[in-house]
């Protein structure tokens, strides 16, 4: 009896089953709860799932623009034998394969999908999905079903790898961890001497430590280059389905770039549409991607949530009423190693000053990117002088705002070239001058 009441209590957590007691509250029997409406929402998600449409889209686009997951390696050697017909043959399938069958079926899925679910103010699939959250009778239901909303944008066999590539924030993080072990156990070894024989659990020599710092060092680097790689995948994704240029394949109507453009204005407008929503029920979207380590948008504007929610007012009041997590205390320093930046910033000196932006409080961490803090709403005059200091003219404009998830920087960097005349300005950029540049 014991076992069974303990399993009905943990199926009524999860809210899989309801209480009925009876008339006199004496007894308690139980039904299955009621089945969710999913009609629209399992349509919609069909097309980011593994082998849907948009799997398909980044699995051409990996192929045509040689951009696989992991960075290919320099060693792989080229075999110059002659090929024989079958091989020849299968060879040219996959080609015309994928330079004619897939796009094809890319093309006619991408037309064929129903985007009005979601496009526009009245949306059948936001309606559906808020109808499943009020369905949820306990956190741990409401928590497991939203993260099966966020499931398709994983990464194979679940998912269509969408998250991994345009938002690379939990495989990042995921490296820096894995170099933070193998920083910790090559300081243990170079506290041994250098030339050492170490032997295994059986007696057998098993190197020395100079060997094993070595090993360090390659897996190391080996996970730096990765998070380049992770970078430079996610820069070219980026530029390739959104860079405004002329004869971009995005712009053309019938490319594969064009379709997966679409579909990544579908996973934005949604990401949003979800965070406004989840707002209104005191529940953080930041949070339950930080936690799943899957991830639709990394940082959230105001202006994204504030015109499903009504007003920038109330926004703001919903994402200052959201629980905060406690601020470990950290006393460590952070260096120039510790920083991150995508190609496009990354240079030693940027690194340096965003190294001692973040010890001063100016600016913190968050996931892949980084948030100005000094000067409140007010800091993106700030955050433009912080940047003109350290990027020569002509500056990566964009990438600083999408890296910063600010609008307009750019009249706020050459503001920066005039001298300052208000006794405010002046002040705050002496106190940056001495805090951060004047080394």
């Amino acid at each position: 009896m014991k076992e069974e009441s303990e399993r009905a209590n943990r199926l009524v957590k999860q809210g899989d089953i309801e209480p009925l007691p009876d008339k006199e509250g004496l007894f308690i029997t139980y039904r299955r709860a009621r089945e969710m409406d999913k009609t629209i929402e399992t349509k919609f998600f069909e097309a980011f799932k593994w082998g849907g449409v948009v799997d398909n889209c980044i699995e051409w686009m990996r192929r045509t623009y040689n951009l696989p997951p992991m960075k290919p390696t320099n060693n792989s050697q080229q075999n110059n034998q002659p090929q024989r017909e079958e091989e020849k043959a299968a060879k040219e399938k996959w080609e015309l394969f994928y330079k004619e069958t897939l796009p094809k079926k890319i093309l006619e899925e991408t037309e064929s999908f129903d985007d009005s679910v979601i496009m526009y103010n009245d949306s059948p699939l936001m309606n559906e999905i808020e109808a499943n959250l009020s369905e949820c009778k306990t956190d741990e239901q409401r928590e497991r079903y939203l993260f099966s909303l966020l499931k398709p944008f994983g990464d194979i066999p679940t998912g269509c790898g969408i998250a991994r590539i345009y938002t690379p924030t939990a495989e990042i993080n995921r490296l820096k961890e894995d170099i933070k072990e193998l920083e910790k156990d090559k300081t243990y070894w170079e506290t041994m001497p250098k030339n050492e024989q170490l032997r295994d659990i059986s007696g057998k020599p098993s190197g020395t430590p100079k060997e094993q710092i070595e090993a360090c060092n390659n897996m190391i680097n080996r996970r730096k280059e990765q998070i380049d790689w992770v970078l430079h995948v996610n820069h070219q994704f980026c530029n390739l389905t959104g860079r405004f240029e002329d004869d971009a394949k995005w712009m053309q109507t019938g490319t594969v770039e064009s379709c997966l453009s679409a579909f990544v204005r579908i996973k934005t407008m949604l990401a949003n549409r979800l965070d406004a929503l989840l707002l209104t029920y005191g529940i953080d979207l930041m949070k339950l991607q930080k936690e799943s380590g899957l991830y639709l948008k990394d940082h959230r504007l105001i202006t994204d949530v504030d015109c499903y929610i009504g007003s920038i007012e109330l926004a703001k009041k919903y994402i200052d009423a959201l629980p905060k997590e406690p601020q470990p205390k950290n006393n460590t320093e952070i260096t120039e190693k510790d920083i991150t930046l995508p190609s496009e910033l990354d240079t030693e000196k940027a690194r340096k000053y965003f190294a001692k932006a973040i010890n001063v409080g100016y600016m913190k961490k968050e996931d892949i990117n980084y948030k100005w803090m000094y000067g409140g709403e007010k800091g993106q005059a700030r955050l433009g002088y912080f940047c003109n200091k350290i990027y020569s003219s002509p500056r990566p404009i964009n990438k600083l705002e999408e890296f910063f998830g600010v609008k307009k920087l750019s009249a706020s960097i050459t503001n920066a070239d005039n001298e300052a005349k208000r006794a405010d300005v002046k002040k705050w950029r002496n106190e940056m001058n001495n805090n951060i540049f004047n080394d």
